[in-house]
């Protein structure tokens, strides 16, 4: 890890992740202790989370309806975006027998929406 990496995940240089520097660490530390090799990702935003998920899986798969999601990702060689809501891509990877070694959702805040994303993640997540 960089300096600069280490800066940004404290919080001391501006960042792309919408969230506070203690939850940039926990999620780096379970992304050093997973170290998933599918990753689905409901809700991209600025790709923050999306740039860390791709440097320890092998595979991503990234959700967002705001079209930039599609621009985001294309530094990314193994990260797959989709422009959609999330219900769209768990039905899609539900019916191709998709399984994920971790999802993370931080899309729909409501909690119809949380609740629907999380049911829909744990059909196919290992």
């Amino acid at each position: 890890m960089t300096e600069r990496h280490l800066k940004s995940l404290l919080g001391l240089e501006p960042s792309k992740w919408m969230m506070a520097p203690s939850e940039r660490l926990a999620v780096l530390g379970l992304l050093q202790t997973i170290m998933p090799k599918k990753a689905l990702e409901f809700g991209c935003a600025d790709a923050g989370l999306t740039a860390w998920l791709s440097q320890y899986s092998d595979e991503v798969v990234t959700v967002d309806i705001d079209p930039k999601v599609l621009v985001l990702a294309q530094p990314f060689h193994n990260v797959t975006p989709l422009c959609m809501t999330t219900q769209e891509p768990a039905d899609w990877a539900w019916s191709e027998g998709k399984h994920f070694d971790l999802a993370v959702i931080d899309a729909d805040h409501s909690e119809a929406g949380v609740r629907r994303d999380l049911k829909n993640a744990m059909r196919f997540c290992d």
